[in-house]
């Protein structure tokens, strides 16, 4: 369908997409096994920081991000909180190597320079180059505390919990890894890097391995690496993927919500709405099966076809929270809306 009208002419104003990346919408052409990748639940309802938090946007030491009934809590390990592209990507690639491999034990690859490429991050040495801010954001990812609280009003299906004097508040434990083992080899003198990693491997703890083998959320590769150099993007895309597996009815996630989940770099809601209807005419350049219209109120999202279908999916057996069967546009079910 063509684009609403408050996002249209944003289409054509710039040429966001990558030289290397797809000129054409990714779906024009069938999805092969080997070019799904998955986003975990969990940072798709929180997201991480765009830049650097500073002291005043953390709650006693925490990224705080609140989805609805769900809050996220991130604590930073010895070089701090991951924030910007570069921990989305890794997720991605990190949650996909576990579903493709079954296996709690993932290695990085035979190089760091062969997982730059893995990732879609152009390969460059030296203390400002992209191989260790890289590595910078890995470290951080695999190092911090995650947390995921969700509440809830027993034998109820709502957000509503204002009404209620009983409240039950789950927290899970969702860090990363659980234990991480590296090689590494003593460089030349003159070399920009004075030590080379050889082999880099992780081992993911018990709860993320359960969280990701069964509530993952499928998406496509070529959108992923069109959008790569904008990290909201990236999280509207797997927003929207996430959504459309179990929207059978029209919905409006205010811009209230939508700031409290997207928002962290803005002061205000007007210059967040702004740059979220830019971003989610990007997001649609690469998913145009995405029938979502901003408006005055927030985004209302329309039953859609989801990025993957069905039958290119089966191939990895994941279950998808949210729905039993994954959506098909104009399918009816009864919807309960827990997130934005």
């Amino acid at each position: 369908m063509p684009p609403c009208p408050e996002t249209s002419n944003l289409l054509v104003q710039e040429n966001w997409l990558d030289a290397n990346a797809m000129r054409a919408s990714p779906h024009q052409t069938p999805v092969q096994p080997r070019d799904i990748r998955f986003g975990c639940r969990t940072f798709i309802h929180g997201c991480f920081p765009y830049r650097e938090p500073t002291a005043d946007k953390l709650i006693n030491g925490f990224w705080v991000r609140t989805n609805g009934l769900q809050t996220l809590y991130i604590q930073g390990g010895l070089h701090g909180i991951p924030y910007g592209i570069y921990p989305r990507l890794f997720m991605i690639w990190l949650t996909s190597e576990v579903i493709r491999t079954r296996s709690r034990t993932i290695s990085l690859g035979k190089s760091f320079r062969e997982h730059c490429k893995a990732l879609g991050v152009p390969y460059s040495a030296g203390k400002r180059g992209t191989a260790r801010a890289l590595q910078i954001q890995i470290e951080r990812l695999l190092q911090c505390r995650v947390l995921r609280t969700e509440t809830s009003s027993p034998g109820r299906q709502t957000t509503d919990i204002t009404d209620t004097a009983l409240l039950h508040e789950t927290t899970l434990n969702l860090t990363v890894a659980s234990r991480t083992a590296s090689l590494w080899r003593r460089l030349p003198p003159e070399a920009q890097d004075r030590w080379h990693c050889d082999r880099y491997t992780l081992e993911v703890s018990d709860a993320f391995f359960e969280e990701i083998t069964t509530q993952s959320i499928p998406i496509r590769h070529d959108a992923l690496m069109a959008l790569r150099r904008r990290p909201m993007a990236i999280d509207v895309y797997q927003w929207l993927a996430y959504r459309y597996f179990s929207l059978h009815a029209p919905t409006t996630p205010t811009w209230d919500q939508l700031a409290n989940q997207f928002g962290s770099d803005y002061k205000t809601l007007r210059k967040f709405r702004k740059k979220f209807i830019e971003t989610l005419a990007r997001v649609r350049e690469v998913y145009p099966e995405a029938n979502c219209h901003p408006n005055k109120t927030g985004v209302t999202l329309f039953p859609s076809d989801t990025p993957v279908p069905p039958q290119e999916r089966s191939t990895f057996s994941i279950p998808v929270f949210g729905s039993s069967e994954p959506h098909s546009a104009g399918k009816k079910k009864s919807y309960s809306q827990n997130w934005p």
